[in-house]
């Protein structure tokens, strides 16, 4: 039997005959009971009372910590209980004042509203008044209307027939002051400081513009048919021409006109020019021009 063999042949020797008395024996003998533990039982049975000895202490621990834990939980729930209880008064204090104001919003509301009621009646019966005031003016604006409609196409007639005795004055104007410019070529050129020799012809321009280089049919057949070209002599008896351009109400069309032929005059001749814009008044914008010198003015007398 091992070890329980060799201390039972080392002590008194005791007769076993039955369990009751081996029992006795491992009772009276506790270090055969321990050896007879380690016969019977494997390491990891022997290691178990001690194991579950850990886990009791573990266990114990454990329900310590649970009871720390549920009382720190049960006094932040006492916290949260203080916390909800006040937000529960204040909640009802709130809803109180509330419905406290909602009730003065409600009666100060119906009471806006029945004046306002009122207020909306009487406007309603003034916009009615007004309606009809309206309508009765838009009848007479109807009927005014159709008036002006009736003298405006009387203006319109008058105006045309208007139109057409302008533009008939304007042609008869246009001619007489040409015709008094042409009259006046003498005293033209004594406004130039020259003396007159002769009235060039559209045939002395014609060939005078085919002599020029790089001019256009268009431009050759407007300087042909300038107003007034005039050929003098100034002072010390050098050729002078003279481009005039002549309306009854001189513009900046009659000064550009002049100037560009004062320049083919002096292209095609090579002698000195004046540029001259004849008529009975003239637009201020060529007074620029007149005040600098490039071009010289020569007023005709109204024939009004």
């Amino acid at each position: 039997m091992g070890e329980l063999g060799d201390r039972a042949r080392s002590a008194t020797i005791m007769l076993i005959n039955t369990q009751e008395q081996f029992l006795q024996a491992l009772r009276e003998h506790p270090e055969w009971r321990k050896a007879v533990r380690r016969e019977i039982l494997d390491e990891e049975l022997m290691r178990l009372p001690a194991a579950f000895q850990a886990f009791v202490e573990e266990m114990r621990q454990f329900h310590s910590d649970q009871l720390e834990f549920n009382k720190a939980m049960l006094t932040r729930f006492d916290g949260i209980d203080r916390r909800l209880d006040r937000m529960e008064s204040e909640s009802r204090t709130y809803r109180e004042n509330t419905d406290r104001r909602l009730d003065r919003m409600e009666s100060e509301s119906r009471t806006y509203r029945e004046n306002t009621d009122g207020r909306l009646d009487r406007i309603e019966g003034h916009l009615e008044s007004t309606d009809h005031r309206l309508d009765r003016i838009e009848g007479h604006l109807e009927n005014t209307d159709r008036r002006l409609d009736r003298i405006e196409g009387h203006t319109e007639n008058t105006n045309r027939r208007l139109d057409r005795m302008e533009g008939d004055s304007s042609i008869l104007k246009n001619f007489f002051t040409e015709t008094k410019a042409k009259a006046n070529a003498y005293l033209i050129c004594e406004n130039g400081d020259c003396e007159l020799v002769r009235v060039l012809t559209q045939s002395d321009l014609g060939r005078m513009a085919r002599a020029l280089e790089g001019i256009s049919r268009g431009d050759r057949l407007s300087f042909i048919s300038a107003d007034l070209i005039i050929e003098a002599a100034d002072s010390r008896g050098d050729t002078v021409f003279l481009a005039v351009e002549i309306s009854y109400t001189a513009d900046r069309r009659d000064s550009d006109r002049a100037i560009r032929n004062a320049g083919y005059l002096a292209d095609a001749n090579q002698a000195k020019t004046i540029p001259v814009v004849a008529g009975v008044r003239y637009d201020r914008e060529i007074q620029t021009l007149i005040d600098t010198g490039e071009i010289t003015w020569f007023k005709l007398e109204d024939p009004r």
